[in-house]
């Protein structure tokens, strides 16, 4: 058994702009390039954020590592 992570990056997605109030602006950080978990996050979080007022402003690799985040 295993993670959606479609359904994973809907969450994050409805988290954010419920944080947010639907309006402002995200950077999107992704995980590891070419990784089916990264591509559906990706895939889900994309689907909700354009329905909403948010904008996304970009979208990087962070190759799921905390530390590339936030340089």
């Amino acid at each position: 058994m295993g993670a959606d992570n479609v359904q994973g990056g809907r969450a994050a997605a409805k988290f954010i702009i419920d944080k947010l109030g639907n309006k402002g602006s995200v950077i999107e950080l992704e995980g590891t390039p070419g990784a089916s978990a990264a591509n559906d996050r990706k895939a889900g979080f994309d689907e909700v954020i354009k329905k909403s007022n948010v904008k996304l402003l970009v979208s990087q690799t962070a190759n799921f590592g905390r530390s590339e985040a936030r340089t």
